[in-house]
């Protein structure tokens, strides 16, 4: 990086979750939007979206609410590269697909 030639752009975010993210010193992006909802975070999504559902019904006397509300953050959907939107689809009745 500081022999001053073009370094590709990158991803961001955690190295934990994408190792891809390093090294570190090059232009990065946050996130491809082809590449979100990830396989993990539909998993993940799966198991938030039924224990919320669960525990609403739970909370209101065998009643499932009639509506849900999500603010769709975009930092956080960097984290977690697509899990919020991936719960949202869950709720919508739909299945969410990422792609390969």
């Amino acid at each position: 990086a500081l022999d001053g030639k073009y370094i590709l752009p990158g991803p961001g975010g955690d190295p934990i979750r994408n190792p891809d993210v390093l090294p570190t010193g090059k232009n990065m992006h946050a996130l491809d939007p082809q590449s979100i909802p990830t396989s993990a975070a539909v998993d993940c999504a799966k198991t938030v979206v039924d224990r919320l559902l669960e525990r609403l019904y739970q909370d209101n006397d065998g009643a499932y609410p009639q509506s849900v509300a999500f603010t769709l953050w975009g930092t956080d959907n960097i984290k977690t590269y697509g899990e919020s939107l991936a719960q949202v689809m869950w709720l919508l009745g739909g299945r969410p697909v990422p792609d390969p």
